[in-house]
Parts: structure tokens; sequence; C-alpha cells
């Protein structure tokens, strides 16, 4: 999708520096080139350690994940999925404590932990 990174901390900075031109379009390449791209972007552009450290193993993970067939997903592998949901809010260059909520929908209703009428939640 090309509007990927409207609204995010990496446009916003790419626009200050008038360098939108070198984000890459979604649309056309893959996962791991993506991250690719955006790294390439970014690095030089941090701006200390601590960053260039968190945001350095964010990339990292983002693209071993990229590279796993079948590509992880919420339903496959969550916990996976939600770091790698957090990693991607860094790559993008978010601040670097991220915090993930997640719902599942599962069509039983809960109260309490428990199913409403459908016996002991699986």
């Amino acid at each position: 999708d090309p509007t990927l990174f409207n609204g995010t901390c990496l446009k916003a900075l790419l626009e200050r520096l008038d360098e939108t031109h070198k984000l890459p379009n979604p649309a056309n390449v893959d996962m791991a080139t993506l991250f690719d791209k955006i790294r390439n972007v970014v690095f030089s552009k941090l701006s200390d350690d601590t960053w260039t450290s968190a945001y350095d193993a964010a990339y990292q993970y983002l693209r071993k994940f990229a590279q796993e067939r079948p590509v992880p997903n919420i339903t496959t592998q969550p916990v996976k999925t939600l770091l790698a949901a957090c990693y991607l809010a860094i790559l993008l260059v978010s601040d670097d404590n991220v915090s993930v909520s997640i719902v599942f929908l599962d069509g039983l209703q809960r109260f309490g932990g428990r199913c409403i009428d459908a016996g002991v939640c699986p």
C-alpha cells in the first residue's frame, strides 16, 4: 500500500529533510526488500548509539521474519507477529518503547475469562 508511510515519524523526518523521494513504494517490493530500503534511508540519520542499536535489532528481526516461509501471522505465530509489529514501528522511526494490545475475536462470548453458554474456553 503506497500510503504505508502516511502519518509516520519516518515520513515527517524525511519531509523535513526534503528526502521523501527516497521512500520505496511498498506495492513494488517484497517485504524483505521493503525493510532493506527503509533501513538504507534511515540508518545514517540516527542520532546516537542507543537509537542505532535499537534500530539495528529491529531491522535484523524483521529481516528474518520476512524470510520465513510461510510468513508468520497472528493466527499461526502470534508472539512473532506482534513482535514484528512493534519492530516495524521502530523501523519507521517511532519511539523504541512500543506497547501492543490485542483482542482475539473468536465468536465466543466471554466474561471473566470464561465462555458464556459455551462451556470452558478453549
